[in-house]
């Protein structure tokens, strides 16, 4: 009895709490078990949020860098707006595509084995590779003799129905990816990388890339007219992504707040746990060096006794 009564004790000064619970609350466990289940509800909310939380942060890298892609490209067409050179135009295009390429990429980014930017279809890139949207693109420009034959073209693959649609995109068409970070709350991730504001900046990087290309017959003010399109476009899309953004750091707010809120929840909980089955630390302390010095005068009574009994054995 003793030895088990210093082992529950032993294990009640480690875990903080009493170590047979039914019996110190008298078979009377169903507030316990109350508690535990809200406390693993809040554990589950927490992890929620914490993913919902890196989706956001990820989104709202991804969406900078697009953001940056964009402007540089904006500053470039510029550039070659002014000189409108032969050499400046096909430089703008080899680096046009190369930003093309880039946000394509940032688009298809994935972290913990989840997709950013497919809806729910969380296991399949959005895009398929930027090299093969703009084949894809060529294909469908092949031919152009003017600066509204280009354009009319980008924008119809670009448009509902278009090439983007049925071959470049790959993501969920329909809903959006959801986190429960409370109860009856729920927080919507909707946006995608078909999204109109995504699509229009994609568009304008073709339109660049595509100003100077041997598939078309444009002249010099057909090639300066793309120019001057992409630049008015990209100029356009830069609210939407702010929006976007705004909309991402919006939802970033959220997850701080709740994050506070249920940290103070499992708080409270773990006090109302305390209160049940939590211990006196000095009581159980002292209760502990009791039961160890009767069990050490024990064990030498019986080690005693173990001695004399050999002693008469051997005489």
């Amino acid at each position: 009895m003793l030895e088990a009564r210093s082992q529950s004790l032993g294990q009640s000064m480690t875990t903080g709490v009493v170590a047979e619970k039914s019996a110190h609350l008298r078979g009377s466990t169903i507030g316990l078990a109350l508690l535990d289940r809200k406390s693993d509800l809040l554990q589950q909310f927490k992890t929620n949020l914490t993913e919902a939380a890196f989706v956001a942060q990820s989104q709202q890298l991804v969406l900078g860098e697009i953001q940056e892609n964009s402007e540089r490209l904006i500053n470039d067409l510029a550039l070659v707006s002014q000189q409108a050179s032969p050499e400046a135009i096909d430089s703008l295009s080899k680096q046009a595509s190369f930003i093309f390429k880039d946000i394509v990429n940032s688009l298809n980014s994935h972290v913990a084995g989840r997709f950013l930017f497919s809806g729910t279809s969380t296991q399949h890139a959005p895009l398929i590779n930027g090299d093969t949207i703009l084949l894809e693109i060529e294909a469908a420009i092949a031919g152009a003799t003017s600066s509204s034959d280009l354009i009319n073209s980008i924008d119809a693959w670009f448009d509902t129905g278009g090439g983007f649609e049925t071959i470049a995109y790959q993501g969920a068409t329909s809903g959006h990816l959801r986190f429960p970070i409370g109860d009856e709350a729920t927080v919507s991730f909707d946006l995608r990388a078909d999204d109109k504001a995504i699509r229009d900046i994609l568009k304008a990087a073709a339109l660049a890339r595509f100003a100077q290309d041997d598939s078309t017959s444009l002249s010099a003010s057909d090639r300066q007219d793309v120019i001057e399109t992409a630049r008015s476009e990209l100029i356009a899309s830069k609210d939407d992504i702010i929006a976007l953004r705004a909309d991402i750091g919006a939802k970033e707010e959220l997850f701080s707040t709740k994050a506070t809120g249920i940290e103070s929840k499992l708080h409270q909980l773990s006090l109302d746990k305390n209160s049940l089955i939590g211990i006196d630390q000095y009581e159980s302390a002292t209760e502990f060096e009791a039961v160890q010095q009767n069990l050490d005068v024990l064990y030498r009574i019986a080690a005693r006794q173990n001695r004399t009994s050999l002693a008469e054995y051997l005489r």
